[in-house]
């Protein structure tokens, strides 16, 4: 059998890195192998992805000035949500929250709100 190739996903146990993690280890003739980054390699949810067979590896935060360094071609700037939530947890926490989102635009409302005044407005036939 041929070597598989590995890929790399940051935030392995969050909700859109574990999606495809899983995947890639649903899949076992697939051709890949997951490599699953995370914060924490013994909590649970990490745990349960290296049961599956994937290789869990601790992320270690990188300074985002290190990332601009690599020289991407084609690239003004990097994404990197560990160093987000690690620089920045009250503004990102601050941001979900729905009294200050209503503190700062009265107008806006929760797709319930919006559905509870449009459904009869909704064809559904």
């Amino acid at each position: 059998m041929a070597a598989r190739k590995v890929i790399a996903v940051v935030g392995a146990t969050g909700a859109q890195g574990g999606g495809l993690a899983r995947a890639i280890l649903a899949d076992p003739n697939g051709g890949f192998a997951c490599r699953a980054i995370t914060r924490d390699p013994v909590k649970d949810p990490a745990r349960a992805l290296a049961g599956k067979g994937a290789d869990v590896v601790k992320d270690h935060a990188v300074e985002a000035d290190v990332y601009r360094g690599f020289g991407f071609p084609g690239v003004d700037e990097l994404g990197n949500m560990f160093q987000v939530y690690r620089d920045f947890e009250k503004e990102v926490l601050g941001a979900r929250s729905i009294d200050l989102t209503r503190a700062l635009n009265p107008s806006l409302q929760t797709f319930d709100e919006w559905h509870a005044r449009n459904k009869s407005k909704i064809p559904l036939e």
